[in-house]
């Protein structure tokens, strides 16, 4: 992006904004590709976005405004006209437009909504729940019998027309309209005009329901490698398609979230520097509050333990190195569990395979960091027992993270939970309470205190 912000073409934009010539801004918006359209369109302040606004087409704003999240459009959208943003909403698949309406107010939903020409699709998608495989489908796609032949279905993709979405595969339906294939159209190309859709199509297509995850979605994508997966009844009838490139938004959508949460952070579903500062100490004091009261317990352990180390004060040089060692191996296990359990590859019922995978594991990974901090300790301070103590602490440190650390998601994940809630700071902080005491309960008895 900061290539494209320096060519002249950005130049001669700025030129314009500075001017208030917001038709020449329109103009030369146009001229560069949706991506760095949508760059643009966001580095601009609300008040500029609403002068440029009018002056765009509406199916260049439409393929703009795909390219960036809702909520961030919606701002926008709050504070134009109906006549304005109508006509935009209308050049967007069914889908999009369902994204668009959602993100806005209920008082805005109502006035745009009876003016949609999608009305009653939107309206349909809506209803299903966020997260699933309905909210997310394009409701116009193409069908046709499975009794025309090639030439025929060729006819009707040149006859089908969806605003803001692209045509990747046709769906042939028997005379009860249940979904019997799939045919792409390089397949339908090659074909013979003459020979009939249902000899070209792939009968082992893959489908689902619109209560499926998206997430489940995108792994069907992945396994299958279909362009576009088809979303039917209970009576197996096309109500809708989802293409990969819907998917796409998804996944990054779901790695936010997820990467937000292993910081101990809630999402923000709108660009970075847009969002003001008070919205984002909202979004993080949370969970640094609940982090707080939980770290709280590493200082009364500490507290308790006052006298062993008072004792023997050479005990505390090693706290952080010992807490530090058994945080990172918590964290370690956590984020291949979680991204296991992501790919389908383990699941609740593999839990007593992953718990003594995960101790054998810690086991091995424990003896070489107890030799290489019982090293440590002898050389920093010669002293056998502070080396015998450090040494079995890490090595039991390490195995009660690994412990805690594959058990935690699965659990989690059966109560329903987001596995990345147990992740990063919040297996940190359980771990540096259980490594405190194996080390001052290690220590009393080494050292006799």
């Amino acid at each position: 992006m900061e290539s494209v912000l320096e060519s002249r073409v950005y130049a001669l934009f700025t030129d314009a904004l500075q001017s208030a010539k917001w038709v020449d801004a329109a103009e030369i918006l146009g001229t560069v590709r949706a991506p760095d359209r949508a760059d643009f369109f966001l580095s601009l302040s609300i008040e500029e976005q609403i002068q440029i606004f009018p002056f765009l087409p509406s199916d260049l704003a439409a393929r703009t405004f795909t390219r960036i999240e809702p909520a961030a459009i919606a701002i926008l959208f709050e504070q134009l006209g109906d006549d304005i943003v109508v006509p935009v909403l209308d050049a967007m698949a069914g889908d999009d437009q369902a994204d668009f309406i959602e993100a806005l107010s209920p008082v805005k939903q109502a006035q745009l909504l009876p003016h949609l020409r999608q009305k009653d699709s939107v309206e349909k998608l809506l209803a299903y729940p966020v997260d699933s495989a309905g909210a997310l489908m394009n409701p116009e796609v193409l069908v046709v019998s499975q009794r025309l032949t090639a030439h025929q279905t060729l006819e009707r993709v040149k006859q089908f027309e969806s605003p803001g979405e692209q045509l990747h595969n046709v769906f042939i339906i028997d005379h009860l309209h249940r979904l019997r294939g799939i045919v792409s159209l390089f397949d339908l190309v090659k074909a013979a005009s003459s020979q009939p859709i249902f000899e070209i199509m792939d009968a082992d297509v893959v489908s689902v329901d619109a209560d499926t995850d998206q997430e489940e979605c995108a792994l069907l994508f992945n396994r299958y490698d279909q362009m576009t997966l088809p979303v039917v009844d209970d009576n197996r009838r096309i109500i809708g398609g989802i293409s990969f490139d819907d998917l796409v938004g998804v996944l990054v959508k779901e790695a936010d979230e997820d990467l937000a949460r292993m910081g101990a952070a809630s999402p923000i579903n709108a660009s970075y520097l847009k969002v003001n500062v008070l919205t984002m100490v909202r979004n993080r004091a949370s969970w640094l509050i609940l982090l707080f009261v939980a770290a709280t317990m590493t200082t009364t352990i500490i507290a308790a333990f006052e006298s062993e180390l008072e004792s023997v004060a050479v005990l505390a040089v090693f706290i952080p190195l010992l807490i530090g060692t058994g945080g990172n191996a918590g964290a370690q296990t956590t984020t291949t569990i979680i991204r296991a359990m992501a790919m389908h590859q383990i699941s609740l019922r593999d839990s007593r395979r992953v718990w003594l995978k995960e101790m054998c594991v810690g086991g091995l990974l424990g003896v070489v960091m107890a030799v290489m901090t019982s090293v440590l300790a002898l050389v920093m301070f010669s002293n056998s027992e502070l080396a015998l103590t450090v040494g079995i602490t890490v090595f039991c440190i390490v195995l009660s993270a690994n412990f805690v650390g594959s058990l935690l998601p699965m659990i989690a994940h059966r109560m329903g939970l987001d596995p990345t809630l147990v992740s990063g700071p919040a297996i940190t902080t359980i771990v540096d309470s259980v490594g405190l005491i194996i080390y001052f309960s290690i220590a009393q008895i080494i050292f006799g205190i």
